[in-house]
């Protein structure tokens, strides 16, 4: 899962500068400094924290790539990074200025780790815990690749761009995040319409699991 379903995907760099909540630890000595700094004040963006008082204050904002910077922001903690108070989270305020400069940072792995940490969370308990924040959708797409029989039949996966897509742009599929999540711990099971022998559904597996990663993308 960790090689294709960020860089194969969804096109999140898979490297690069690490993302974190400081941003100049990692920054070089002669590192640019950045064309458009993001310069709303940390104190008018906690008093507008949450996401409707967040788009009252600045959707009326003029400069264009103040706007593009909080807009990012605004998109990283509703969809990317969600978290349980539902509000406008500052530490990825240097990722949203990183995005908006075009900065080479490695968006693949915070992505991925948060989703595993969503996975986790999501998975401890019996039923399945779903009113945890995080973007399952992910998963669900992730798993429409490599399971035809969880998308519809007139979908085409591209060669020429990230494979979700299409999948985002296609009618979504009628089955619930749970079923999506039980399918995915139970995949293994579920890949074959007989039962077969132990060691020859594992090599059965691993071919289909390795399906989608192109050679090109291994060294990542």
């Amino acid at each position: 899962m960790t090689p294709t379903i960020m860089a194969q995907i969804f096109g999140f760099r898979p490297h690069g500068r690490p993302v974190d909540a400081v941003a100049d630890c990692h920054r070089r000595k002669n590192q640019e400094t950045l064309a458009k700094p993001f310069i709303i004040s940390f104190a008018t963006i906690n008093q507008n924290c949450s996401f409707l008082n967040y788009l009252k204050k600045f959707s009326t904002e003029k400069d264009r790539d103040q706007q593009h910077m909080l807009f990012l922001l605004y998109w990283l903690n509703r969809f990317i990074f969600p978290n349980h108070s539902s509000t406008v989270l500052l530490k990825y305020r240097h990722l949203a200025e990183a995005l908006h400069n075009h900065i080479d940072v490695g968006l693949g792995p915070i992505v991925l780790a948060r989703l595993f940490k969503n996975l986790h969370t999501a998975t401890l308990e019996n039923p399945l815990n779903l009113s945890a924040p995080g973007a399952f959708w992910m998963v669900q797409i992730w798993l429409q690749v490599y399971f035809p029989e969880l998308r519809f039949s007139n979908v085409v996966l591209p060669d020429d761009q990230v494979l979700a897509l299409p999948l985002m742009t296609a009618e979504v599929p009628k089955c619930s995040t749970e079923e999506y999540l039980m399918f995915f711990r139970h995949c293994t099971k579920r890949l074959f319409e007989k039962e077969r022998e132990e060691e020859e559904a594992r090599i059965e597996f691993r071919k289909k699991f390795l399906s989608v990663t192109l050679p090109r993308d291994l060294p990542f």
